[in-house]
């Protein structure tokens, strides 16, 4: 299965990493892309996804469902990773031959790779690009420090509706 994942993440790259996490959340398999050169972690720095949100999503669904995140920044050892990473999460219930659920596979998309494609597709266009996501915060924004406030506990209140950031 490492070799596996290994040959598909070289292949597509845009993968961050590609994971098989069992029941309980534990990742039994995972490659990290690092910037285009993927490489099998070693059993001992896997780590426990159990308490992420896209593990208890999706270990809930059923056989041939599928769990799209909303694109946020990764979170490796319960903090935020620097330089900042955006990412979707594809992930799906695995089920043995017996129709048992056995764990999940998880694709992390490169979020970056839609954020440079938006940028690079309106930079001839006037004003300034921006995007919100669905509860008004944005990712990307009139300034940097506005984005992603729904990752931090302290710039929770950086939402559209707070007109005074729109001008700073």
């Amino acid at each position: 299965m490492e070799k596996d994942f290994l040959i598909f993440s070289t292949k597509k790259k845009r993968y961050d990493q590609v994971l098989y996490i069992n029941k309980e959340g534990n990742e039994i398999v995972r490659i990290n892309y690092n910037d285009g050169n993927p490489s099998i972690v070693l059993k001992k720095d896997l780590q426990n996804k159990a308490p992420h949100y896209y593990f208890q999503e999706t270990i809930s669904l059923d056989r041939g469902e599928l769990y799209l995140s909303t694109l946020d920044l990764n979170i490796e050892e319960g903090k935020i990773e620097t330089p900042l990473k955006p990412m979707i999460r594809f992930a799906t219930p695995i089920f043995d031959k017996r129709g048992q659920k056995q764990g999940i596979l998880v694709l992390n998309y490169l979020g970056d790779i839609i954020l440079k494609r938006l940028r690079s597709t309106t930079e001839d266009v006037s004003g300034r690009t921006m995007m919100l996501d669905s509860e008004g915060y944005w990712i990307l924004g009139p300034n940097p420090d506005l984005e992603w406030g729904f990752m931090y506990e302290d710039k929770k209140d950086l939402v559209l509706e707070k007109e005074e950031y729109i001008l700073k």
